[in-house]
């Protein structure tokens, strides 16, 4: 099974998606990780493949308006979101083109919830199942992780090998 992982934003977005492509992979899947051009390097470190996306992410996250967000670390969601909205909606249409090509070729997509409207369409466009990760909450407590903590089961032994 071929599997596409649409990620961006800093590395503390990117490195747990490297984590879950490479333990993917040690389970057979084949895995390629849709992740922002300049984490291309990373990602080719840990052995896992990649599909730049155009737009840097680290450098809108070094500008003023990340390192506010960065330095109060989304204690309100709500200012969070619209700081991401900034940050990242310049970009984000361009990234969601190429995340739709980079997963021409697979069997199933796995999404960071920030980005799960554009993989609900890309994956209802190619008619393939997708699951929503959220590897950093915006909501977290000890009882409850954030709420778009998997949205979908329908991926056979992929729902086992997260479970």
């Amino acid at each position: 099974m071929k599997l596409t992982i649409f990620a961006a934003g800093s590395r503390g977005d990117i490195q747990p998606c490297i984590a879950l492509g490479s333990g993917l992979q040690q389970a057979g899947y084949r895995v390629c990780l849709a992740a922002p051009e300049d984490f291309a390097g990373l990602i080719q470190q840990h052995e896992v493949g990649v599909y730049p996306l155009r737009g840097d992410v680290q450098q809108r996250m070094a500008s003023d308006t990340g390192r506010k967000l960065m330095e109060r670390g989304g204690a309100n969601p709500i200012t969070a979101i619209r700081a991401m909205r900034t940050l990242i909606g310049p970009v984000v249409k361009t990234m969601a083109e190429d995340a739709y090509s980079a997963c021409r070729q697979a069997d199933a997509l796995i999404c960071l919830g920030v980005f799960s409207p554009f993989g609900h369409a890309i994956a209802e466009a190619l008619r393939i199942p997708m699951l929503t990760i959220e590897p950093t909450p915006l909501l977290p407590t000890r009882a409850f992780p954030a709420p778009s903590w998997p949205i979908q089961r329908d991926l056979g032994g992929l729902h086992n090998y997260l479970f």
